[in-house]
């Protein structure tokens, strides 16, 4: 994680010196630093992505960024690809995505319960340059979706090939995976700069939608906003920022941000927002169906379960409603510090209170004499029928010393968050399944703290990570049962070596006590020894070794 500048410290050796970026993200000024942000904002930088195993950008960020959860999700269909990722506890789809400052398309798959997140998978780790993540309330600057959080990943425009070979498996023996990836970029003088990006993968498929579901949809918008920043004197900075959006599919939207900072002294600052924020309804949520066959453990019956549009007419007669935009209001207060010393970092309280949230109905038998040319057994659809408030805390703190011949860094990183259900439809309020499922199903607890020391061509590199306790539920013949999962951590450990300025090698280990959660109830009928919705990886320890050619 990027640090603050560190002056040299008094009657002792200089702290070593590491510029901050200028952040582009949640602010219109050119000069903004993590220190001088009114919202915050982690940054990550290339050797940050570098020092987890992991291709898959999904990965690298739930073990860089602590309120960020991903889920492996075996035996999940198109889950298994395109896996739900959530900030602060949130939605998949509450989360922004931007590249390069510019909004990243959603993934066309739909998720369980409906959310229609960006794939990150899609963009490989070695064409990032830095990611920043604005952890706050943004609806007011970027429009819809902006109510966790902000991801912007910028691309790296630097001229240069680097090539990059990988070979890592599991502790046991198995998963075995090659990953290779390639970037050159050329500079183009005052027209900017070409870079081409290349990453070979290979998976099983999916059978992604049948003909008679797949179709095609689309949603347009009209957007007018303002957003304004001022200074006053050296010590206060204000901000505020509107927006008035109109959708074709469901009216208009009016929302806005107001942010503050005041400099108690030239190092250390306190830090407020409050916003409102919405989340759009997409043109597959609003318009797509999709229909799941499986046998009865009770009659042994096939069944067949459909999810319908909100448009559907056999909808409508049980009750749907057009669906409205799921809307928030977002406040935060934070204190954020540097030294001279090489130490800096910031606490940061949230708060978000989210109203109409998307969910899937309850299951509806089909009336006597409604058309059905389908054969539907029970059909539910997707509403507007809960409400929820999440509350928490982040802490970031790094420290950068000279250690013997080399310089050490240590980052903490920890986030608790707590969402409770506030009233809504009694398929999520008053159902304890449900309510688990947006209470309990995350852990409230998550943490790393990362040492690197530099000497010389030799880095080391240590992550401890924390997880908290989590709830589990699976459904049998009998209804559903629980499954309370206790915390875990883990430790991961790697060595590199430069033999020159174009070769590198690095080794490591994930997970290096190969440790296991808790073996999952009622799991085996899906073939499965530990719970497919565990927060971490579960198949053990991972051994790693990758090749770098950089000209």
């Amino acid at each position: 994680m990027a640090a603050e500048p560190a002056e040299p410290a008094a009657g002792g050796r200089a702290a070593p010196t590491q510029l901050d970026a200028m952040l582009v993200t949640g602010t219109r000024a050119s000069n903004r630093t993590q220190f001088d942000t009114m919202a915050p904002v982690d940054v990550f930088t290339k050797e940050d992505i570098k020092s987890v195993e992991s291709t898959d950008l999904k990965d690298v960020l739930a073990q860089l960024v602590p309120s960020f959860v991903v889920q492996r999700l075996p035996m999940a269909d198109g889950q298994v690809f395109v896996r739900p990722a959530t900030l602060r506890g949130l939605s998949p789809d509450q989360t922004l995505v931007l590249v390069n400052g510019r909004r990243f398309h959603r993934s066309a798959l739909l998720g369980n319960r409906g959310a229609q997140a960006a794939d990150l998978a899609q963009i490989p780790t070695s064409a990032i340059k830095r990611i920043e993540v604005l952890r706050d309330g943004a609806s007011a600057q970027y429009g819809s979706d902006a109510i966790a959080g902000v991801i912007n990943i910028i691309l790296e425009d630097d001229p240069g090939t680097e090539i990059t070979a990988g070979y890592s498996q599991y502790a046991q023996g198995d998963g075995a995976s090659r990953d290779f990836s390639a970037r050159t970029g050329w500079a183009l003088g005052d027209y900017g700069s070409l870079a081409v990006f290349a990453e070979s993968s290979n998976s099983n498929g999916a059978p992604g939608f049948p003909a008679s579901q797949a179709g095609q949809w689309d949603q347009r918008s009209k957007a007018a906003y303002v957003d304004v920043e001022v200074s006053l004197g050296n010590r206060w900075t204000i901000a505020a920022a509107g927006r008035y959006e109109d959708f074709s599919s469901f009216g208009s939207t009016l929302g806005g941000k107001f942010s503050a900072r005041f400099e108690i002294t030239p190092d250390v600052a306190m830090r407020g927002t409050f916003s409102t924020g919405f989340r759009a309804p997409t043109p597959a949520q609003l318009s797509t169906t999709s229909t799941t066959q499986g046998l009865d453990t009770r009659t042994l019956q096939i069944f067949t379960s459909g999810r319908l549009s909100p448009n559907d007419p056999l909808a409508q007669l049980l009750g749907a409603k057009p669906l409205k935009p799921e809307e928030s209001r977002t406040a935060s207060l934070g204190l954020t510090w540097r030294t001279d010393m090489g130490l800096s970092g910031s606490v940061d309280l949230h708060r978000i209170s989210l109203t109409d949230r998307f969910s899937q109905s309850a299951s509806f038998a089909i009336p006597a004499g409604t058309p059905n040319p389908l054969g539907y057994t029970s059909v539910n659809y997707f509403t507007n029928n809960f409400d929820t408030t999440a509350t928490g805390v982040d802490i970031v703190g790094n420290y950068l010393r000279e250690l013997g011949k080399g310089r050490m860094t240590l980052t903490l990183a920890y986030n608790f968050n707590r969402t409770r259900v506030d009233n809504g439809s009694t398929s999520v309020a008053t159902n304890e399944t449900q309510r688990i499922l947006f209470e309990d199903r995350l852990p409230e607890h998550k943490g790393s703290f990362t040492g690197n020391w530099e000497t010389g061509p030799w880095s080391f590199m240590a992550r401890v990570r924390y997880y908290g306790a989590w709830t589990d539920s699976t459904g049998n013949a009998v209804g559903d049962i629980y499954q309370r999962f206790g915390e875990m951590t883990f430790l991961d450990l790697a060595a590199s070596y430069r033999f020159n300025e174009h070769h590198s090698l690095r080794v490591g280990a994930d997970n290096v006590f190969d440790s296991y959660p808790d073996e999952a109830t009622f799991q085996a009928s899906r073939g499965l020894i530990y719970s497919r919705n565990a927060p971490y990886d579960t198949d053990g320890g991972n051994i790693y070794a990758q090749y770098r050619f950089t000209y």
